[in-house]
């Protein structure tokens, strides 16, 4: 195995709009999940935050990091990487 550095710009080629989610999410509805597809042509599943009306079918979107969840036992806020529609 190797490291290889991924692009952080891309373009979202599906998505969906989660109205009811699973335990540990439901604090998070509305969210929106889609398919990025990043500038080396690798296709990624994740968030995407930003304007809900500017987030459609080949919207261009750049990598952020942002907050995921919170534990409740020990405070921790856990972070990711998300897409946000530039």
């Amino acid at each position: 195995m190797s490291e290889i550095e991924m692009p952080n710009k891309g373009v979202i080629i599906s998505f969906t709009k989660i109205s009811v989610a699973p335990d540990g999410f439901k604090h998070s509805v509305p969210y929106i999940i889609g398919l990025v597809k990043l500038d080396n042509n690798v296709v990624v599943s994740s968030h995407i935050v930003g304007e809900e009306s500017k987030v459609k079918i080949g919207a261009p979107v750049k990598s952020v990091f942002r907050s995921f969840y919170k534990n409740g036992e020990t405070g921790v806020i856990n972070y990711t990487t998300k897409f946000d529609v530039v």
